[in-house]
């Protein structure tokens, strides 16, 4: 915009608020003859009408932000030659959530344009194009400004737009967002989030049923009951004790993996499945080995997370604390008063884990999962002695009948005699925020008021959804997205405290979700099992029986569900490793898996996992093989492939890291497919060109960071 143009716009900004100061105060007069027939005759009353006018006077005078409309692209071009200082715009956002489209161009390197919305940071941009989700406004009008770094930089926007946030425009953003909300991006789900629009496909993976892990394991037990069976009788076994023998530990550990493989990577409720796995990692029950206890009741357990992810935080706890496994596993099954006997004494066990770790954590939160200070110390949440009279609490409680037996897995505990009997402490009990338990509650009020105070302390909002949105979409949130996650937490609007699927929807929506992979400082390393979960569903993966089996992944890739080694899971949500990550203040919790050996099995798994033709097993029927090769269906990329190795490096590109491939990989993997010897027959070639681009690009960083 050149000097005169800006010259005659600040003139005409002039005049015009001349013409309010004139036209104004004649519009008031004439209104209140009309009203009240009085006419203010003084020449106070005009002071005082001329004075009121003052700040609008001044706000013309002083708004001199360019005005952007919804749906109005504007090409002509914005520069630092015109606006040395940067640019603004302002708009109305009417309270809906937009986009913001640009390209920019004429930064050169180490240069940038940082994007501030309402006064607010929300990314900073170098040359290309971009899309960005801007946060929910109830101004009337809002701003967007942008300041060049640093301040002498040469620079251009070509073109802005503003547009209804409806969803993803591309495939490369369906692919992104899929990525954080799925077990991995397939092409169906790409065109369906394309038709609905985030919200849209968000609000229908809320409203499908759960796909359980139960009901697969028994009919898997029953399957593989009948094929080694088909073997023994083909064999000519006879004896019926021999055929109704049940299977062994083994193969009821790998069903039970089978259970959760299938519905993770086959279950349509991709949503669900997801958030199941995070609380997982939050509410953590360990099968280190498959020794941890019966199989089928790590199914039955998975399935309560299942149930409860789009449910209430409380009704979560509930369940989870009167779950059987998780009785043996933290040892709340049996905890006993020490009125009970000499040998008998509350377990803290349970009592402190259920604190530190499924609700509140060690100190003090604000909102936004900050530290609460005191004397610039943090504040404890519990001290020892509320431990112990929790667990007080919580005594009295047992396996459904008090004792073992066949589908007890099955049965939530239940007080151990009539209300818990001797063994339920009948004192009075202190607890957290000073909550006081009278003496002589029935056990179950006990129980609930215990859940009760645990479940509306102020840190469980910033405690779990920080946590939620590690699992989901960046190791390290903003303060902010942090507080608006919690609030929604505290409450989703309509009064509801604990409403997962509210505080899940708000965690995918959040423009910080949207434009993680604009911040250098956002995004997170892939869990290994969502790296192999990733390629299994881009390319529809088979197996060679009717189950995907892989359960030797706790060895090859350090990580197996509901096998984490301890109950801080796989990975403290607060590792940091040493270096760079941890001297920038920034955690990175699932590094805790790498490691020179362990990235070294990865490459190999990865390798296996996408270059295997042969599935070699004898027995489609019955398999004893802890893990099945999965075979990948790389028909369409081997078609694009026969357009050119560009062609299929763009395809890899999109359907694998949402278009955000860089030029070294983009060059890396081109240079390696051009150099690759043209050997036996055309479909041959086309494979080996596909099998090896994926490989690279498999063991990228830039494949196993999620931006």
């Amino acid at each position: 915009m050149s000097l005169k143009i800006r010259f005659v716009k600040l003139a005409s900004m002039i005049a015009l608020s001349a013409l309010f100061a004139v036209a104004i105060p004649s519009y008031a007069s004439n209104h209140l003859i009309k009203e009240s027939k009085i006419v203010p005759q003084s020449q106070a009353h005009k002071e005082v009408r001329v004075a009121a006018l003052v700040p609008v006077i001044m706000m013309l005078l002083e708004d001199r932000r360019i005005q952007l409309r919804v749906g109005q692209v504007n090409s002509s071009g914005y520069n630092s030659s015109d606006f040395p200082n940067g640019i603004d715009f302002s708009f109305r956002p009417n309270g809906q959530p937009l986009d913001l489209e640009l390209q920019i161009s004429q930064l050169a390197s180490e240069q940038h344009l940082t994007v501030f919305y309402n006064g607010e940071e929300i990314a900073s941009l170098g040359n290309g194009q971009y899309q960005l989700s801007l946060p929910n406004s109830v101004d009337s009008i809002a701003s967007l400004q942008f300041v060049a770094s640093p301040a002498d930089s040469t620079w251009q926007i070509d073109s802005i737009l503003l547009l209804n946030q409806a969803g993803p425009r591309t495939r490369a953003q369906a692919q992104r967002f899929l990525t954080k909300a799925t077990f991995g991006a397939t092409h169906s789900n790409i065109v369906e989030i394309m038709e609905l629009g985030y919200e849209g496909w968000v609000d229908r993976q809320l409203s499908l049923s759960p796909t359980l892990n139960q009901p697969f394991f028994e009919q898997a037990i029953i399957n593989r009951k009948a094929g080694r069976n088909q073997l023994l009788q083909a064999a000519g076994e006879t004896d019926p004790e021999v055929l109704e023998r049940g299977l062994g530990l083994g193969n009821l550990c790998v069903s039970r993996m089978d259970a959760w493989w299938n519905g993770s990577i086959r279950g349509i409720d991709q949503l669900r499945q997801r958030m199941a796995f995070a609380l997982s990692q939050i509410m953590v029950l360990g099968d280190t080995g498959c020794e941890g206890g019966p199989p089928r009741a790590f199914a039955i357990y998975y399935d309560i997370l299942l149930n409860n992810a789009f449910g209430n935080y409380r009704q979560l706890l509930n369940d989870v604390t009167l779950n059987p496994m998780m009785g043996n596993y933290l040892s709340l099954r049996g905890s006993a008063s020490t009125t009970a006997g000499p040998f008998f004494s509350p377990d803290e066990n349970y009592a402190r884990e259920v604190m530190q770790l499924y609700s509140i954590g060690l100190t003090e939160l604000n909102i936004d999962g900050s530290e609460k200070l005191v004397d610039g110390e943090p504040v404890e949440t519990y001290t020892n002695a509320e431990v112990h009279d929790l667990a007080r609490a919580l005594t009295g409680w047992q396996v459904a009948t008090g004792r073992f037996f066949p589908g007890w897995e099955a049965f939530p505990l239940e007080p151990w005699g009539e209300d818990g009997g001797r063994f339920h402490d009948r004192g009075s009990k202190t607890l957290i925020n000073g909550v006081v338990l009278p003496p002589n509650l029935p056990i179950e009020e006990d129980l609930k008021r215990s859940l009760d105070t645990i479940s509306t302390h102020d840190n469980v909002g910033p405690f779990i959804s920080k946590q939620l949105i590690q699992r989901f979409v960046t190791s390290n949130p903003s303060p902010n997205y942090i507080e608006r996650v919690a609030r929604v937490f505290n409450d989703n609007g309509q009064g509801e405290r604990g409403d997962l699927g509210a505080v899940i929807k708000a965690i995918l929506l959040d423009q910080e979700s949207l434009n993680s992979h604009l911040d250098l400082n956002s995004g997170k390393l892939k869990e290994p099992l969502l790296r192999v979960s990733q390629l299994w569903r881009a390319f529809n993966a088979q197996s060679p029986i009717r189950y995907i089996r892989y359960f030797h992944s706790g060895r090859d890739l350090g990580q197996r569900a509901l096998a984490a080694d301890s109950v801080f899971n796989f990975y403290p949500p607060s590792f940091a490793p040493a270096g760079e990550i941890e001297d920038a203040g920034l955690v990175a919790p699932e590094f805790k898996l790498t490691g020179d050996a362990q990235n070294l099995r990865y490459y190999t798994r990865m390798a296996q996992i996408i270059q295997s033709s042969e599935f070699g097993d004898p027995n489609p029927i019955y398999s004893p093989s802890f893990n099945l090769p999965m075979k990948l269906n790389l028909e369409r990329a081997k078609s694009i492939a026969a357009s050119g190795n560009a062609f299929l490096v763009d395809y890899l590109n999109e359907l694998l890291l949402g278009g955000l491939m860089t030029d070294a990989l983009r060059n890396l993997v081109l240079d390696y497919l051009d150099a690759l010897p043209r050997e036996g027959s055309t479909a041959d070639y086309r494979e080996t060109l596909v099998e090896e681009a994926l490989l690279l690009i498999a063991v990228s960083p830039e494949f196993n960071v999620q931006r």
